[in-house]
């Protein structure tokens, strides 16, 4: 596969250098069909304060740093329907799914679900752990990152940082306590 040669990865569809996205809907939908591209796919809730933070944001970017080989994608868990949520089997937030494709064409690829036994979500140590375990991938140190992502776009936002996820919550919380009444 183009992702295994680093002569071609920059040239592959695999992120090539973009290291994180934010997913959704059906880009998100179209990762469930991937077979090429190695990822690790991110799901928590944007209401929550704890994935709220800029700590949980400066961690995802250096995941993504210390993992160039893995496409990561942040998933909003908060905008997934139920049947996206049974479709990537997600049973608890946080949590990871990581694919690795197989280097065997036409066999079909590995999926490794974050079990946690434990371990915290918002700790870069046992994510990266996580990550290296299930791909293979061992974990670059995210201050020697390629250029181009240090001198790309600047840090990710926070998730939740779009300022309506707040307005959200307390809507929700009126309409809670309207129907408790």
């Amino acid at each position: 596969p183009t992702w295994a040669d680093p002569r071609l990865r920059r040239q592959s569809t695999c992120g090539g250098g973009r290291s994180i996205e934010d997913r959704a809907g059906e880009s998100l939908e179209a990762l469930l069909i991937e077979d090429s591209c190695p990822y690790l796919a991110a799901f928590f809730s944007s209401h929550s304060p704890l994935a709220q933070a800029s700590a949980v944001a400066a961690m995802e970017q250096d995941l993504a740093a210390a993992f160039t080989d893995l496409l990561y994608v942040r998933v909003d868990a908060d905008q997934l329907g139920m049947r996206a949520l049974l479709q990537w089997d997600i049973t608890f937030l946080p949590t990871f799914v990581l694919y690795m494709p197989s280097s065997i064409p036409g066999r079909q690829g590995v999926w490794h679900r974050w079990k946690g036994d434990g371990a915290n979500p918002y700790d870069f140590e046992a994510v990266a752990s996580f990550a290296s375990r299930a791909s293979g991938f061992p974990k670059a140190n995210s201050s020697r990152a390629p250029a181009d992502y240090v001198s790309g776009p600047a840090p990710i936002s926070p998730r939740g940082a779009n300022g309506r996820t707040g307005m959200h919550l307390c809507a929700s919380w009126l309409v809670v306590a309207a129907a408790a009444l």
